[in-house]
Order: structure tokens, then sequence, then C-alpha cells
């Protein structure tokens, strides 16, 4: 069964999300470990404060100016990187948006562009797990998102997946449980 649709250019970063929660696990969030543990470094030294003059209205004040600081210094970067990686791909002439085509058949999962082809025998696949838009197939070292929208109707989704579930290796299986409970659902 073949599925297409219309992707733009950024629009599969949602897939990090998945893959480092199923790849890091609770490490993801450590660098927000790291910040909290260096902002109560920075807080207890605050607190020495009293021990020190203090030109700007106290420590908590202080404190509170750089953690605001260190945050939209960070957010920041995160909506640079986003706007700069999209503006350079459309600068080098890759267009906005692109057709792409996905196949499931008994042999092999399929992306297909206008310009290029990546055929994925089955026992190469790790892993499909869903989140809000896509269903995301992890390949080791890579992951194809394929967007819930380019199905025409729930029935249509189900059929797919149930090809994809029909010829996955029994250990991918094993590890995707959402897609075994979209397709008992």
């Amino acid at each position: 069964m073949q599925i297409s649709g219309e992707m733009t250019i950024g629009e599969t970063r949602s897939a990090r999300v998945l893959m480092r929660r199923v790849l890091l696990g609770w490490k993801r969030f450590s660098p927000w470990i790291y910040f909290g543990v260096f902002a109560a470094l920075i807080a207890g030294l605050f607190e020495l404060g009293p021990l020190m003059p203090s030109r700007l209205g106290g420590s908590a004040t202080v404190f509170v100016i750089f953690a605001v600081g260190v945050a939209g210094t960070y957010w920041g970067y995160l909506w640079w990187a986003r706007t700069s990686v999209s503006d350079g791909w459309r600068r080098v002439g890759l267009q906005k948006a692109s057709t792409i085509a996905f196949s499931a058949t008994p042999d092999s999962f399929t992306v297909e562009s206008s310009v290029a082809k990546t055929t994925v025998p089955w026992a190469g696949v790790y892993m499909v797990a869903p989140n809000r838009r896509y269903w995301i197939f992890m390949i080791p070292g890579i992951a194809y998102c394929v967007p819930k929208r380019f199905f025409s109707s729930p029935t249509s989704e189900v059929e797919f997946l149930r090809e994809v579930w029909d010829a996955l290796p029994a250990e991918a299986q094993a590890r995707s449980g959402q897609l075994k409970d979209r397709l008992s659902a």
C-alpha cells in the first residue's frame, strides 16, 4: 500500500522528541538537571550575599536576572537554529515543500521523493511508534516520519499499519507496543 502527500522543510523535527525518549530515556532531561544544579550552586553563592555588599537590591534579584538571562539565551538560540536551518535550505534551492510517498510491501518499507528513493527491508526497521502527528519508523541511525494527515481516512491508516505490522520482524513488533494497541482498538 502506498500513501503520499506534501511535506515541508524541517517538518520531521518532531521525530527527534520521540527518538530522544526511546534512545535516552530519563537522560534526555540531563541538560535541565545540569542547569538546575548550576542554578542551585549560584543560588547558594547568592545566599552569601549578606556577607558581601550588594548594589543590585539583594541576592534574589541578581539570581532572577541571571536565570532569566540564561533561559532567554537558550530559547533565543533554539528559535535562531530553527529559522536559520530552514532559511539555509531554501537559500541553496531546496523547495519549501515536496511530495513524499511511503510504501509498505511484504518485503520492505520505501520512502520516495522526486529526487531520491530509499528502500529498507523490514529486518532493518527497529521500531514503529506514533506521536501526535506522525507514525515514526525507526531504523538504526535515522527515523522516517509518516504524517497521519496523508491517510484519507482512519480505515486507510489501519490498513497501512496492518501491512506494516504483518511485515515487521518479531523483535520490532515487541518494541512497537503502541502500533499493536492502535491495531487492536
